[in-house]
């Protein structure tokens, strides 16, 4: 019996072994086949994040408002990354709990909150960005300019972070339809100009990675009762997809050292 296991221990050493060395990975997180799952052996990489957004981003109706960020951290810290969140917002109980998430915000007023920001120069090295959503519920302008006004945000970070690797996440999908007619419909058509708009800027050298989170990977049921916010199981499956967009990131060489600045 130990014979057959040291056999099976030895086994899984050469596969674990083998994914290292062709750069894939193990499921870890959510039951995904695809997250980022080993502890990485090279040279300790920091990444300074900003998530930036609306309540989502914040964490409403997690509890506590920890939303996808402690699990997004608590993983990449498992796997030697050094990780310092950064924004002016705080929430959620977990030490290093900063972003910029402004609960009923649209894509404009996102952008000039992150502009007036105490931190808008740390300089993240990474910017998670969900934004959209509001836009959906409120059919803010008929939705015109929406994916515009998103362009126009990407472009304000770089010019406080010309460096930085922004990964742009799709909206999740809206089962709200009482209080908010038909906004589901423009959830989808925003995706679709949101996936443009990320194809758009990588082809014109833009370090940018989508974060898919509308193809089935949240079902209904991982939605609060309000039809919008994940329930805590809804955003431990959103962590996973941006670990996964982060993997994608490294694997792009997107990634660099954050840049020193006087408010580090």
């Amino acid at each position: 019996m130990k014979f057959f296991e040291s056999k099976v221990s030895l086994a899984a050493m050469a596969l674990s072994l083998s994914y290292l060395s062709n750069g894939l990975s193990i499921p870890s997180m959510a039951g995904s086949s695809d997250s980022l799952s080993l502890r990485d052996t090279k040279q300790q990489q920091c990444l300074r994040i900003m998530p930036l957004g609306a309540s989502i981003t914040y964490g409403k109706h997690s509890t506590p408002p920890n939303g996808y960020r402690k699990a997004l951290r608590d993983h990449l810290t498992s796997l030697n990354y050094n990780v310092d969140m950064v924004g002016s917002q705080h929430s959620g109980d977990f030490e290093d709990n900063q972003h910029e998430g402004y609960p009923g915000l649209r894509i404009d007023q996102i952008a000039d909150k992150f502009n007036a920001s105490s931190e808008r120069d740390s300089k993240p090295n990474l910017f998670l960005v969900n934004a959209g959503t509001n836009d959906c519920q409120q059919n803010y302008r008929d939705m015109v300019g929406t994916s515009e006004r998103l362009g126009d945000m990407t472009e304000l970070i770089w010019k406080h972070s010309e460096k930085a690797t922004i990964v742009l996440s799709t909206v999740l999908a809206s089962y709200n339809e009482k209080k908010a007619p038909g906004a589901n419909a423009r959830v989808t058509a925003l995706n679709v100009k949101i996936r443009d708009l990320a194809k758009s800027l990588k082809s014109k050298g833009r370090k940018i990675v989508l974060a898919e989170m509308n193809d089935g990977v949240l079902q209904k049921s991982d939605i609060s009762e309000d039809g919008i916010h994940p329930t805590n199981e809804g955003y431990k499956k959103m962590a996973d997809v941006w670990a996964k967009a982060i993997a994608s990131a490294r694997e792009q060489n997107f990634l660099e050292e954050p840049e020193t600045t006087t408010m580090n």
